[in-house]
């Protein structure tokens, strides 16, 4: 655990200290678009927290994508990869800590995001405004989730990617499947379903809680997460790289 808290102390150093004016004013907009406007703009929605949970599930997505992009890519570019391959530290160390710093980060942005938005609501009603619990939820543990679900696919491809720029397009590949599959294949899997079944889903979907339903799409999220990052650290071999 040590090693690997060791590579995402260095990374988070190399995204905090090195982040260009554009990164850092990209990020700034985000808190500001959506930590005050959008929470201004439609605060009843925002209020009533459906709108703001499903918000902080997708927006880690955003903000981790080009620091896992960066997270082998860049060091080819920087030829600094090999550099980092000859330490003695253990491949499952520098794939997690790689990993592990994106998702604090985007973790940490989400909960900045949020807070500013409970400080518009608070200042615009007139008084402190919380939001219900499912919205917390999905910041402290759903936003984690989203940002280790696009860690496990953006190592993976930055790993056999050789420019960032490259690897940000190869991204997009099984993010747009990924979100298409959600959308179109689990519709299509209930039509395709008994009615009974269907008639005991609905039934099912209709008495369950919104924190419920959080903690069920939460599950789903850490299950894929968890296949993706074994999968990552099962084809990641520092052999394969150095000299490629």
């Amino acid at each position: 655990m040590t090693d690997i808290t060791t590579v995402a102390a260095k990374e988070m150093r190399e995204i905090l200290g090195g982040g260009s004016r554009r990164s850092l004013l990209r990020e700034l907009v985000f808190v500001l678009m959506f930590g005050v406007f959008f929470p201004l703009s439609q605060s009843d929605a925002w209020s009533a927290g459906a709108a703001a949970a499903a918000f902080y599930l997708v927006i880690p997505l955003f903000i981790a994508g080009p620091h896992v992009a960066d997270s082998f890519a860049g060091e080819k570019e920087r030829k600094t990869l090999e550099t980092l391959l000859a330490t003695r530290l253990p491949d499952r160390a520098v794939y997690l800590g790689k990993i592990l710093a994106a998702c604090v980060y985007a973790w940490g942005l989400a909960w900045l995001i949020l807070l500013a938005s409970v400080a518009a609501l608070s200042l615009a009603g007139g008084g402190l405004f919380l939001y219900p619990a499912p919205v917390w939820f999905a910041v402290g543990i759903g936003s984690f989730a989203t940002s280790l679900l696009i860690a496990g696919v953006g190592t993976f491809v930055s790993l056999h990617a050789e420019t960032v720029r490259a690897a940000h397009q190869m991204m997009m590949i099984p993010l747009i499947m990924l979100v298409f599959g959600l959308s179109l294949g689990l519709p299509a899997i209930f039509r395709a379903l008994p009615p009974g079944t269907q008639a005991r889903l609905m039934a099912w979907a209709e008495g369950i809680t919104a924190t419920e339903a959080v903690a069920w799409l939460l599950g789903i999220l850490f299950l894929v997460d968890s296949l993706l990052v074994w999968f990552g650290m099962r084809h990641f071999r520092r052999g394969r790289l150095i000299g490629a």
